[in-house]
């Protein structure tokens, strides 16, 4: 026979840590959504700033998001934790003679992070650095009109939205520990369930990085870029103004023949100058394809952040569920299941998987746990036709002459779980009076 020992003060102190982690997850992303509020049009209108803006808002659009699933799925697991430390709570005082204290700290408060919206990197207007109208007919390319300050501030903001990231899933790790000791049926996939969301966090916190990197590095290759065109455009104006000035003077002399030839000598340059510009803007259209590649990289990783995030929360629970379901019949051989007790209220897609699969109840415990929503009188009529059936109304519980032997004690409370973030929990029973031993 299964024997339950649980502090039901630890699920709760679990819970805390969870929904503390919600917090703070949630602050951080409020916090990075503030600080980016200036980067918009911060890649320019250009040809490369619109090639590297177009994978980096997708990134950093699906970073946010990440992180925001990660903030409702703690503060969901949160509830979750404290739900079923307050059913082992009820359990243990109805398995005490007499009755006993089944009173636990308020459960965490519901969290409802917002949807972080960002400005597109790409955008704005730049007319150009002195000289650019001398060559902007000939090059066949805009001014990169990016904005290096605003590219390193969102760098900043990326890295320090990590490192705090980093700092939000330290308190997981005990959470888990707490869980994990407990010897209960569904306390390892509750453990395991905290971890995973630890896990997620910290890569999460790893696409912040290289997010900002990501920013860090288009700009370095649009500073070197601004630096060689601006180079060129220096030159050329200088020669430019030597070259009429000096054409001026002889054309007084040669009757304008020598001025028309220090025009020819302008236009040559400037076709010179006009050709090194538009090979400085290729290669940099070239380098932010590169970093738009690899920022693209980064989506996929966030996104594959938010579907294990989303996995984890939508079964990791019901999974400890069927864990503790399955664990208690195979020890006590419990009599053949009762079909039809119970609404399920489960959507199309928790029906997929192996844990998802609803247990069928098969002692008086669990009609009484699995009857809520349903008439109280179908669910005293089912109970009824179970073996070793007591009635409530002439006793409390069946009591055995022995520690080892169960006995079937009212249905402690049930939690209604709130709709978090638009992640849908199942309403779940964990810490069963099933195989409960009276001690």
């Amino acid at each position: 026979m299964t024997t339950l020992t649980v502090d039901p003060a630890e699920y709760a102190a679990a819970a805390a840590q969870l929904a503390r982690v919600g917090v703070d997850a949630a602050h951080v992303v409020s916090t990075l959504t503030a600080a980016l509020d200036g980067s918009g049009g911060m890649a320019g209108s250009d040809h490369a700033g619109t090639a590297w803006a177009d994978g980096y808002d997708q990134a950093a659009k699906a970073a946010l998001e990440a992180a925001s699933t990660a903030a409702a799925g703690a503060g969901q697991v949160a509830t979750l934790l404290h739900a079923t430390g307050q059913n082992h709570a009820h359990a243990d005082a109805a398995s005490t003679i007499g009755g006993g204290d089944a009173t636990l700290p308020a459960p965490p408060a519901p969290l409802q992070p917002t949807s972080p919206v960002l400005p597109s990197a790409a955008g704005g207007i730049g007319a150009g650095p002195p000289g650019w109208p001398l060559v902007a007919g000939l090059v066949g390319y805009a001014w990169p009109n990016g904005h290096q300050d605003r590219l390193h501030a969102a760098q900043a903001a990326w890295s320090a939205a990590a490192g705090a990231m980093e700092q939000v899933a330290t308190p997981i790790a005990t959470a888990a520990s707490r869980v994990g000791a407990q010897q209960s049926p569904e306390a390892p996939a509750a453990s395991s369930t905290c971890t995973q969301i630890g896990t997620h966090i910290g890569e999460l916190a790893g696409v912040f990085t290289q997010v900002g990197q990501s920013c860090g590095e288009y700009a370095a290759h649009l500073d070197q870029a601004h630096h060689e065109i601006i180079s060129v455009l220096r030159d050329l104006v200088v020669q430019t103004v030597a070259i009429e000035a000096g054409g001026a003077v002889l054309a007084f002399f040669t009757a304008g023949l020598d001025e028309i030839a220090a025009q020819a000598a302008v236009a040559a340059r400037v076709a010179s100058a006009a050709a090194k510009i538009r090979r400085v803007i290729e290669a940099l259209i070239e380098a932010a394809r590169v970093v738009a590649t690899a920022i693209r990289g980064y989506l996929g990783k966030a996104v594959e952040i938010t579907a294990k995030l989303k996995s984890v929360i939508g079964f990791g629970v019901k999974r400890a569920e069927t864990m503790a379901v399955r664990g208690v019949r195979a020890e006590e051989k419990l009599p053949p299941p009762v079909k039809g007790v119970g609404a399920s209220t489960r959507t199309s897609g928790e029906e997929i998987g192996e844990f998802a699969a609803e247990p069928e109840a098969r002692t008086v415990s669990e009609v009484l746990v699995r009857s809520v929503g349903d008439a109280k009188d179908f669910a005293n009529e089912v109970a009824k036709q179970l073996p070793g059936y007591v009635d409530p109304s002439t006793t409390q519980a069946m009591v055995g002459v022995a520690n080892d032997i169960p006995r079937i004690a009212p249905a402690p409370q049930v939690h209604a779980l709130p709709d978090i973030g638009g992640l849908t929990p199942t309403p779940i029973f964990i810490g069963s009076l099933v195989g409960r031993a009276i001690k």
